[in-house]
């Protein structure tokens, strides 16, 4: 077993996209965290804030499933880099309307990067894992999405605190943008992705 998670580890790719799990799950803690209580201080009600919540998993329920599909016929990257972006717009124009509609729409916008996201990644990841690692492998992007996630809330109060809304959603969104960037870094990775709709 040790042996098994050291092989995953020195595997750059995994950890490439295990990163990039943990920056989106980092977003979606920020935001699962916050988004209701930016909404309160802009005086939308507690019903229509549990709407603009519930449009947003409704999106991810909805919408995963197709994009395992896509990514398995057009690639990996195909829907990962565009989740990304989509995610990151979403989060990062939230503190610049008080409009419920609006915020519906980017709650929506995220909930469906959200899900072109996390329906590739695990499927990169198996692209990407050796015969025997796939538990291990698994279990690493799992990890460190959890720390993602966990860490996303503490950032998010911390800019909030400090700088306010208007500053925190988009630096949390610069988080996503940067991800990006795991493709660039790593050639092995990107051609896996451009091969795996194949």
């Amino acid at each position: 077993m040790s042996k098994s998670l050291r092989d995953v580890i020195a595997n750059r790719g995994i950890m490439l996209t295990s990163m990039v799990e943990a920056a989106q799950l980092l977003t979606f803690g920020a935001l699962e965290a916050f988004l209701a209580l930016y909404a309160a201080s802009v005086g939308i009600p507690a019903w229509q804030i549990g709407i603009m919540l519930g449009v947003q998993l409704i999106g991810i329920v909805l919408i995963k499933p197709m994009m395992g599909r896509l990514s398995d016929h057009y690639g990996r990257r195909a829907v990962i880099l565009p989740g990304l972006m989509l995610g990151a717009a979403g989060t990062a124009l939230v503190p610049f309307t008080g409009n419920v509609l609006a915020l519906c729409a980017l709650s929506l916008a995220f909930g469906t990067g959200h899900a072109m996201l996390t329906s590739a990644t695990p499927a990169l990841v198996a692209d990407l894992t050796r015969a025997g690692k796939f538990g291990a492998s698994i279990g690493m992007l799992r990890t460190v999405m959890d720390v993602g996630q966990t860490i996303g809330p503490l950032a998010a109060g911390f800019l909030i605190g400090y700088y306010g809304y208007v500053v925190a959603f988009p630096a949390i969104a610069v988080v996503l943008v940067l991800s990006s960037s795991a493709f660039v870094v790593s050639p092995d990775l990107g051609a896996r992705v451009r091969t795996s709709g194949n």
